[in-house]
């Protein structure tokens, strides 16, 4: 083998582990979708899910970070505050860099994953968020309020999916004034064209 193909297989290998090892902890959109199918939120919210970005959800509590990571479990005292939320593989998409866009959290799962009589619960939907380096910051008040998850005692644990979508034009600005609960995150989106999620992350939570 040459030195210029030994180097290239050597770039070719490091660009690969880099892909699929990344340091943000947040997984890859190629790993979102296998735990989004594997944790049936696809088909129970969204019939398909192809992410290509990765969404960042950060929680601070007495200053640490806790990292949402496709499915890890978190508790109701430490997702009692709004998170943080990124998109910390931006640069591999900078085409997306100067976007507006809407973050959408649900709870399907309510009020037992066993008895979803009351689901899906609206935790929140927001526009207006654009990129501050790869933090997203909101530009415009909420649509609907960060709720925090609170699944009643003995249910087993909630899944709290997160969505991003592309802002569309015209998108509403008014905030909601119908009930959190029996919403619908997929007819939400045709009714206001967000478009397929662009992204997508989510937390187990249990009381």
């Amino acid at each position: 083998m040459s030195y210029k193909c030994l180097v290239l297989c050597s770039f070719l290998c490091i660009t690969a582990a880099a892909a699929f090892s990344p340091s943000h902890g947040f997984g890859t959109p190629a790993r979102a979708r296998a735990a989004f199918i594997r944790s049936k939120l696809v088909p129970d919210v969204f019939t398909k899910f192809n992410p290509i970005l990765t969404l960042g959800i950060t929680y601070h509590v007495n200053g640490t970070a806790l990292k949402v990571n496709l499915g890890n479990d978190l508790t109701i005292p430490e997702t009692a505050s709004r998170p943080l939320w990124s998109i910390p593989d931006i640069k591999v998409a900078p085409r997306f860099s100067k976007k507006t866009f809407v973050i959408a959290m649900i709870d399907p799962d309510a009020p037992s994953p066993t008895n979803t009589t009351f689901a899906q619960i609206r935790h929140f939907i927001g526009g207006g968020f654009k990129l501050e380096g790869t933090i997203l910051r909101n530009t415009t008040p909420a649509l609907s309020e960060y709720l925090s998850p609170g699944p009643p005692v003995g249910s087993p644990p909630h899944r709290y999916p997160t969505f991003l979508f592309l802002q569309p034009k015209n998108f509403p600005t008014t905030p909601f004034t119908t009930s959190i609960a029996n919403f619908n995150i997929s007819v939400y989106a045709k009714q206001v064209n967000l478009g397929p999620p662009l992204a997508g992350n989510f937390m187990l939570v249990q009381a």
